[in-house]
Order: C-alpha cells, then structure tokens, then sequence
C-alpha cells in the first residue's frame, strides 16, 4: 500500500509526503496529477473517490482512493491518496 499526501497550493510540487510501498513512483516535489488538476478546477471531483481503478506507470493494475482536505472555510487544500498494487492478489 502506498499513501500520498498532496497540498494542492502548490501545484508543481504537490506530493509533501509518500508512505508505504513505491508503487507509482511518487516522490515528495512531484507535481499535482490530473485527477488533482481537475479537483482543484471544480471539474464536479468528488471529495471522496473511492476504489477506483488505476495504473501503475509499469502497468500492473491497482485500486486507489483520493479524499479531499478542505479547511473550516471548505477550501480545497490538498489530497490524500492511496493506492493498493493487486498483482499478488491476481
């Protein structure tokens, strides 16, 4: 399991933390991703995303999940995510 924590007011480095197994290759100075992009452009992102599909970058398939952080005003301020490898469950 990988957990990555983002802060979106800092778009081209977004990634303050990564904890667990690398397996999307996140570091920490790693710029926002899409599904970050879209979040932060009100493209109708949930807070909550929940099991979703996603893809390493060598392929292997994985299930992820991406919660919003707002502050007490609601503002959007970042992200944490995490991202589950399923090949030795395959």
């Amino acid at each position: 399991l990988e957990v990555v924590v983002h802060d979106y007011r800092k778009p081209q480095h977004s990634v303050i933390a990564v904890f667990g197994g690398q397996i999307t290759g996140r570091k920490v100075g790693d710029p926002i991703t899409t599904l970050g992009e879209a979040r932060r452009a009100g493209k109708n992102v949930p807070d909550e995303l929940l099991n979703y599909e996603g893809t390493a970058p060598d392929g292997r398939r994985l299930k992820c999940s991406s919660i919003a952080i707002r502050d007490e005003q609601n503002e959007l301020l970042g992200a944490i995510c995490f991202n589950l490898d399923l090949s030795p469950f395959q």
